[in-house]
């Protein structure tokens, strides 16, 4: 199993770091620290892609007001 990696938080024991077989997209990530299971890989990296992107489209937005702000249109 475990030939790639993530970091992240693990709701039950606040690990970091996570296993996962990148070639079994269906298979279960599983915390280093305590074995608790977080999901399949192919939710995870969907949770990951959703987030970060919502992360990125809100530092556009409050980057679009400050240019408002600044004069520039």
């Amino acid at each position: 199993m475990a030939d790639g990696s993530i970091n992240a938080e693990c709701k039950t024991c606040g690990g970091k770091e996570f296993r996962f077989d990148r070639e079994e997209p269906d298979q279960q990530v599983v915390c280093n620290s305590c074995e608790a299971e977080v999901g399949s890989l192919r939710d995870v990296q969907h949770a990951l892609r959703t987030e970060g992107e919502r992360v990125m489209n809100d530092a556009i937005a409050d980057l679009k007001k400050k240019l408002r702000k600044s004069g520039w249109k």
